[in-house]
């Protein structure tokens, strides 16, 4: 999703269908400057806390967040620097205990979202953006 400053895009570390077999799903969060100048991200901050996740059962439509991990709040201060089209990337996991909160058959939608202070030429802003990844079992039908 693009917020004029940074585009968000995600995608499935090891297996790029995101077909949950009854394991961890690695995720590759890549944050990305499009803007004109240099932008500050507090990514040490992002690394330790991870992203804010929301899963979506897509046959009921009910949703729960995943558990964030505690971090240093002075990282929020510490920002890093990306020059205009340069990236980083936050790794992240998604659990068997996450993922089958709606049963053992897995049919989410996955809402990737960083949020946090940016420095945009000199000034801080508030940054939201967020991609979307569709989870589904391996098993060939629901119960």
């Amino acid at each position: 999703m693009m917020n004029h400053t940074l585009e968000i895009s995600t995608r499935c570390t090891t297996d790029t269908t995101c077909t949950y077999r009854g394991q961890e799903i690695p995720i590759d969060i890549r944050i990305i400057n499009r803007h004109g100048t240099a932008i500050g991200i507090p990514l040490a901050f992002l690394q330790g806390a991870g992203p804010i996740i929301k899963l979506v059962d897509s046959r009921t439509r009910a949703d729960i967040h995943t558990p964030r991990n505690p971090a240093n709040p002075a990282l929020l201060r510490q920002f890093t620097m990306l020059q205009p089209g340069e990236s980083a990337l936050l790794q992240w996991i998604l659990t068997p205990e996450d993922l089958e909160q709606f049963g053992p058959y897995v049919d989410l939608t996955a809402e990737i979202t960083i949020m946090a202070d940016i420095q945009v030429n000199g000034s801080t802003i508030e940054f939201r953006g967020s991609d979307t990844l569709r989870i589904v079992s391996e098993a060939k039908s629901a119960p």
